[in-house]
C-alpha cells in the first residue's frame, strides 16, 4: 500500500469521524445539551402571598446543594388575615433534605396556627416508611403516622425535577407520588404542562428617602411554563426551566407572586404599618369548629352549593374541584349527600389496616376495636359502632397537649378532632373498611370554620364525625381536602372562598 492511499485513507476515516461526531452532537436530546439548565442550584426566591389579590404576608424558598442531594427550606408567614395582629399571625416553616432523586428523607414542620404552636418532624427508615412524630414545645415528639416514602416528593420540589429531567414543555404530563409532611399525607399529584409565557421579575428594588416608597431598580425577563394540578386545576403553577415558581394561583383566591425581598418585605411592611392595605377579616378555615366552641346540628338533608370568591370573581369548574367522596358537581353546583355516591372506588394505599404498625399497635386497635363494637355493635353496623365508640366513650379534648395518635387516644381515653379522627380510620381499617381523615369548612356557620372528621368506605364513602358522633357527618361539612385541618394549608386551599346556597330557603352565607 503506497503512502498516498494510507494517507487518503487516514483523511477519510478522520472526516467520517467528524461527521458521526456532529451528528451524535445535532441529535442528542435537548436535556444533555442543557446540562447546565437541567441542573438544579442553589439558589432562594421571596413571594408575596395574596388572597383575592390583598398581600397577606409572604413566602420563602430556599433551595441548597448536598453531596448526595438537597436541602429545602420553606417559610410563610402570614398575618392582616384575622380580627387582631396577634389572632391572625399564622407561620410555618419546612427544612427538609431530598435525595438527588428529590426522594424526601428528613423533614422537620413548625408552625404557629392562631396561636397553637405545632411540631412535626419525618424520617425515612429503612423499610420506606416514614414516621411521622408531633410535639408541643417543651414535650417528646410522639408518632402519629407512618406513611409509605419510596420515591415520594415534596410538593414544592415537583416542578424542580420536571425542570432537571427536562419535562417542561408543551404537553408534559404530571404523575408523581406526593408526600406531603405538613397534612401528613402521601398521595399521587397528575398535572399537565399547559404553555408557556414571559414574565417580567423584580431582581432589586431601592427605597425613595422623602416618599419611603420602594420602586424596582433591575428587571429581567424570563421564560416560564404553566403548569396546572389536579382536574379540573386546583393549582396553577408559572415555572421556570429550572423548576423555579415565578406564579403559584390557587383556584380560590391564594397567590404567590415572585418579587424582589425588598418588594415583599419592606414595602409589605410598610404598607401594614400606614393601613394602606385593607384587612380580610376571618376568611375560611382561620378558626376551627372546637376553637369556637360549636356543636354541630345533625344535618342529614342533602345540600347544593354554589363556590365563589369575595372579590366577585368567577372560578370555571369550582363545583368539579371539590367533587369526591359524598360531594358530586352538576354543573356549577357542588351536590353533598348525605349517603355518599357511588362510582369512585378507594385507592390501594387507603385500603391497608395494618401498614406501617408494629405488633403492639396493632393489638391496642385490635383490642379496641372489641370493645367498640361490643358495646355499639348490637343496634348499629360496624362503621357507626366505631364512630360512636370513639365519640362518647373517649373525651373531647381540645387543648394543645391533646393526643392526635390513635394508639394515644386509645390509651389516653381522650383526643381532639384530628386524634379521633385518626383513631376512626385506623379502627375502621383494621374492620377491613378503606377510610381516611379529611377536612374542610362549617358552611352553615357565617366564619366558615374548619373541622377535621373522616370518610369510611362501604359500597361508597360514608361521611363520619367521630368528634360528634354524627353518622352520617353533617352535610354542612365542605370537605376541601385529605388530611387534618392546619391553618397555612387550609387557608391556602380556601383562600378568599365564598360559599352560597343553590336554595334559597336554606340558611347559608350569602
Amino acid at each position: 500500500m503506497s503512502r498516498r492511499v494510507v494517507a487518503i485513507t487516514i483523511l477519510l476515516a478522520w472526516f467520517g469521524a467528524l461527521g458521526w461526531l456532529f451528528t451524535r452532537r445535532a441529535n442528542e436530546p435537548a436535556d444533555r445539551l442543557g446540562g447546565s439548565v437541567r441542573r438544579l442550584g442553589p439558589g432562594s426566591a421571596w413571594y408575596a402571598f395574596e388572597l383575592a389579590g390583598i398581600p397577606v404576608g409572604s413566602a420563602g424558598l430556599t433551595v441548597d446543594t448536598l453531596t448526595a442531594g438537597f436541602t429545602f427550606l420553606e417559610v410563610v408567614g402570614l398575618d392582616g388575615v384575622g380580627p387582631s395582629e396577634l389572632e391572625g399571625r399564622q407561620t410555618l416553616r419546612l427544612e427538609s433534605t431530598l435525595s438527588r432523586t428529590f426522594r424526601l428523607l428528613v423533614a422537620s414542620v413548625s408552625a404557629n396556627q392562631a396561636g397553637t404552636p405545632v411540631i412535626i418532624d419525618l424520617a425515612a427508615s429503612t423499610d420506606s416508611m416514614a414516621v411521622l412524630r408531633q410535639a408541643i414545645p417543651g414535650e417528646p415528639r410522639r408518632a402519629i403516622e407512618r406513611l409509605a416514602v419510596s420515591k415520594g416528593i415534596l410538593p414544592a420540589a415537583i416542578t424542580f425535577r420536571l425542570g432537571v429531567e427536562g419535562r417542561l414543555g408543551l404537553g408534559g404530563v404530571v404523575g408523581l407520588w406526593g408526600l406531603d409532611p405538613v397534612r401528613a399525607v402521601a398521595d399521587t399529584v397528575t398535572g399537565r404542562v399547559a404553555r408557556d409565557s414571559l414574565f417580567i421579575l423584580t431582581d432589586s428594588a431601592t427605597v425613595d428617602t422623602l416618599t419611603g416608597v420602594w420602586t424596582p431598580v433591575v428587571t429581567d425577563t424570563v421564560r416560564a411554563w404553566r403548569v396546572e394540578f389536579g382536574a379540573p386545576a386546583r393549582e396553577v403553577r408559572w415555572v421556570t426551566d429550572e423548576g423555579w415558581p415565578v406564579l403559584i394561583e390557587h383556584a380560590f383566591g391564594a397567590t404567590l407572586r415572585r418579587k424582589a425581598f425588598e418588594l415583599v418585605e419592606n414595602a409589605y411592611d410598610r404598607s401594614r404599618r400606614l393601613e394602606e392595605i385593607p384587612r380580610l377579616i376571618s376568611p375560611a378555615g382561620l378558626h376551627t369548629v372546637t376553637d369556637l366552641g360549636l356543636t354541630l346540628a345533625h344535618d342529614t338533608a342533602e345540600r347544593r352549593l354554589l363556590l365563589e370568591r369575595l372579590d366577585d370573581r368567577r372560578v370555571p369548574g369550582a363545583a368539579a374541584m371539590l367533587a369526591g367522596g359524598r360531594q358530586a358537581a352538576e354543573g356549577d353546583t357542588l351536590v353533598i349527600r348525605p349517603g355518599g355516591m357511588a362510582g369512585e372506588e378507594p385507592p390501594p394505599w387507603q385500603q391497608r389496616h395494618t401498614g406501617g404498625l408494629n405488633s403492639t399497635e396493632r393489638t391496642v386497635l385490635s383490642q379496641a376495636l372489641s370493645v367498640a363494637l361490643q358495646r355499639y355493635g348490637n343496634a348499629a353496623d360496624t362503621v357507626t359502632a366505631i364512630t360512636l365508640w370513639v365519640a362518647r366513650d373517649l373525651r373531647k379534648d381540645h387543648t394543645v397537649s391533646a393526643p392526635v395518635s390513635a394508639v394515644e387516644v386509645v390509651t389516653g381515653e381522650r383526643g381532639g378532632p384530628e386524634g379521633k379522627a385518626r383513631l376512626a380510620v385506623a379502627l375502621a381499617r383494621m374492620a377491613g373498611h378503606p377510610a381516611r381523615i379529611v377536612s374542610g369548612i362549617l358552611v352553615s356557620d357565617p366564619r366558615l370554620p374548619s373541622h377535621t372528621w373522616a370518610e369510611i368506605w362501604t359500597d361508597r364513602w360514608v361521611a363520619v364525625d367521630p368528634t360528634f358522633g354524627q353518622v352520617p357527618a353533617s352535610t354542612a361539612l365542605l370537605r376541601v381536602m385529605e388530611g387534618p385541618a392546619r391553618t397555612v394549608p387550609m387557608l391556602t386551599a380556601v383562600g378568599a372562598l365564598r360559599v352560597v346556597t343553590a336554595d334559597p330557603r336554606r340558611d347559608i352565607r350569602r
